[in-house]
């Protein structure tokens, strides 16, 4: 998406509901420029109204984390998501809603 500070590339957007999911993996703590740079594109669009979950690698094994995330996604989407599809070691194959 085009931003006044130049184009940014959402990880997982919904432009319509202004919200996004950024998922940061190890080069985020491993590269530390991106990661800066990252950051300050994160607060350009929470400038322009953007709602944004950070989202690490915890947030996808830890339950009661995912659980968490997905329901403020679902929140900002107006959608409830099935959080019975999120198990005690894994969130089954396919979308929670």
């Amino acid at each position: 998406m085009e931003t006044p500070r130049g184009h940014s590339i959402l990880d997982s957007a919904w432009p319509e509901h202004m919200t996004a999911v950024e998922f940061n993996g190890r080069d985020h703590s491993q590269d530390h420029a991106s990661y800066k740079d990252e950051m300050y594109r994160n607060e350009v669009l929470r400038g322009l109204g953007w709602k944004l979950r950070i989202v690490s690698f915890d947030d996808l094994r830890k339950m009661d984390r995912l659980a968490e995330w997905l329901t403020w996604l679902g929140g900002h989407l107006g959608v409830e998501p099935d959080l019975s599809r999120v198990t005690d070691t894994r969130l089954e194959h396919s979308e929670p809603w």
